[in-house]
């Protein structure tokens, strides 16, 4: 049946003198349709534009992709913090925190054998994340 859907359009696509403006809407159907059978849902054909201008992925779905059980296996720093003052900073705002990631986190800096410092003014933002 998709086959046979797929041939129409194409056949549209062709027979149409303003073939461009029915292939925009055609190419995002198609584009969703694609994620969709790889288990990607995307909102639509605006959200799937702006996946060609994403630069970097943090993925937050502890207990989905992680069972439960998430490990920091990369660090990556852009900025003026090195690696070990990022996660020094990041674990001492971190700690205390029964979130999984937050003590993931935790862990990985005390296996580096790195000092936490206490972090001043720590609180949760509910939905949001941590300041300190």
């Amino acid at each position: 049946m998709g086959n046979l859907v797929y041939r129409g359009l194409a056949l549209l696509l062709i027979a149409c003198p303003c073939a461009l403006v029915i292939s925009t809407p055609a190419a995002i159907t198609s584009g969703l349709a694609a994620a969709t059978r790889r288990g990607a849902l995307i909102k639509g054909g605006a959200a799937l534009e702006q996946l060609g201008n994403i630069e970097s992925v943090a993925f937050d779905k502890t207990g989905t992709l992680t069972l439960g059980k998430p490990q920091v296996t990369d660090v990556i720093v852009s900025g003026a913090l090195t690696e070990q003052e990022l996660l020094a900073a990041t674990a001492s705002i971190e700690q205390g925190s029964n979130h999984p990631l937050a003590i993931s986190l935790v862990r990985h800096v005390e296996r580096l054998g790195l000092t936490i410092p206490s972090a001043d003014e720590q609180r949760a933002l509910v939905g949001v994340g941590v300041e300190g």
